[in-house]
């Protein structure tokens, strides 16, 4: 699960939730369009794999949308070099 706790107001939300034994893989931060997208992946209730996309609407505070995908069918993640650019 990933949560977003906003400092001003002490509020928490849930930003992603997708089940037991599915994990954040890749979290980001979009400031130009306050969007969090998050990657979750694993063995959902320790039988299928499952990968999840998310994305959350940091400004309206709720998840616009959520889709499921095939893992091998994502683009290769960045490097760490790339990342720290």
């Amino acid at each position: 699960m990933v949560t977003v706790t906003y400092l001003a107001s002490g509020e928490h939300f849930v930003a992603a939730n997708v089940g037991d034994y599915v994990y954040p893989y890749d979290i980001r931060i979009n400031n130009q369009n306050g969007r969090l997208d998050i990657l979750a992946s694993g063995v959902a209730g320790g039988i299928w794999e499952r990968t999840v996309l998310f994305e959350y609407d940091l400004r309206a505070r709720r998840e616009i949308a959520q889709r499921g995908v095939t893992y091998k069918d994502l683009p290769a993640a960045c490097s760490e070099e790339n990342r720290n650019q």
